[in-house]
């Protein structure tokens, strides 16, 4: 609804705008050739971009039961991208992928009045956004092989939830029984890149895979809006980052050397805000029912990891009652406790204002290289490495109160 003192008398109203993208790109490539060179390459792109936006503006409403405003925007992009090359001196071969989700979704109330003190109000903004990618290379000569996999992937989101007045001390009201404001971005990412040679000279192989998440999830009243609810008013953000990221690299030689190296970069950059500001916004929350408590984030997680004890929990042979700690067993038991790592936020009972912030980030990577050369004469025998596993980023939080207007 977006017009000028638009006036509606109703049982519920419900504005609602949804988007749903569902993106595929698939890329393949083979050479082979009897005389001196054999190349093949492979490229995949894919992109997603919505805006997707839900508002009532303007407006004079007299809704006895319920009033939803919501947006919600969901983009899934998945590649899959394979290349082989062969040839009986130089092969060349490699798979370049790249992936981008980039969404806006907005959920509001501007300058609108409401009247009837039994309406349960919602106003709801959500993005939920995946990234799907594997590329595999790999090449055969019987004199020198190189090839290489490299892969990037990246969402960026802003979801925004508001009630908003004009500025000044006016006169729309938005009156009810319950009101929630929320905002929530849940954004993930999967990468896989192998690369693989065998040459009877040299071979050598790499592996490269790049991840960036960077969300903006906001729910906040602003902007001189007067908001009075008889029981409950709730102000939730919610982000949640999660990547998953595999580099691997494998290379063989019958003679002068064998080369691998594989790396992988994550970045996760999440803002997340619940607020109330503006020098004449106002909120009122009577909390009259309270045995109609509202469910809300706590700030902290069913479950929490830690991989110190996860390390202290190596197997033990029973038989002998000997604990083994072998690098082995230590990292069989870290592998068992991130494999049933699900963290959960646990949730908290409110009567009244809530205004809350909560964000959770994952990254997982692993990372693997394989390199040999059998030449016991060979001058470069064995180079392998894994690179950048760690992620880097982070998250800030804000559930505040700004302004000098009374509330």
């Amino acid at each position: 609804s977006d017009g000028s003192n638009s006036a509606a008398v109703v049982n519920s109203l419900e504005v609602r705008a949804q988007d749903s993208a569902d993106a595929w790109s698939l890329g393949g490539a083979a050479g082979v050739s009897s005389g001196s060179i054999g190349a093949g390459g492979a490229v995949t792109l894919g992109w997603s971009d919505a805006s997707v936006r839900s508002r009532v503006i303007d407006s004079q409403l007299d809704v006895a039961e319920t009033l939803d405003v919501s947006a919600q925007s969901s983009g899934l992009v998945s590649s899959l991208g394979v290349a082989a090359a062969g040839g009986s001196g130089l092969a060349l071969g490699g798979v370049l992928s790249a992936n981008a989700i980039n969404n806006h979704v907005e959920a509001g109330i501007s300058r609108t009045s409401q009247e009837n003190l039994a309406t349960v109000i919602d106003v709801d903004a959500r993005d939920t956004s995946a990234i799907w990618s594997v590329g595999v290379g790999g090449s055969v000569a019987s004199t020198a092989r190189g090839g290489i996999v490299a892969s990037g992937n990246g969402i960026g989101t802003d979801v925004l939830a508001y009630v908003e007045g004009d500025g000044t001390a006016s006169a729309s009201v938005l009156k009810g029984h319950d009101l929630k404001v929320n905002a929530e971005s849940d954004t993930d990412i999967n990468s896989l890149v192998v690369s693989g040679a065998a040459a009877g000279t040299f071979a050598a192989a790499g592996s490269l895979v790049v991840n960036a998440l960077d969300g903006s999830t906001i729910a906040d009243i602003r902007n001189g809006a007067d908001v009075r609810m008889l029981d409950d008013l709730l102000i939730t953000a919610l982000g949640s980052q999660q990547v998953r990221a595999f580099a691997g690299a494998g290379a063989f030689s019958l003679g002068f050397g064998a080369a691998g190296i594989a790396g992988a970069v994550n970045v996760l950059l999440d803002e997340v805000k619940a607020q109330v500001r503006g020098d004449n916004t106002r909120v009122l929350a009577l909390g009259r029912d309270n045995d109609d408590g509202q469910q809300v984030a706590s700030g902290a997680l069913e479950q929490n990891f830690a991989a110190d004890s996860a390390l202290e929990n190596v197997a033990r042979d029973e038989s002998a009652g000997e604990e083994d700690r072998s690098f082995e067993a230590q990292q069989e038991a870290l592998a068992d406790q991130l494999s049933n790592f699900r963290p959960e936020k646990s949730m908290k009972t409110v009567n009244g204002l809530a205004v809350n912030a909560m964000s959770v980030q994952q990254a997982h990577t692993a990372g693997g290289t394989v390199s040999a050369s059998l030449d016991p004469t060979a001058i470069l025998k064995l180079i392998g490495g894994v690179l950048g596993s760690a992620p880097t980023g982070g998250a800030s939080l804000v559930a505040t109160f700004l302004g000098s207007g009374s509330g």
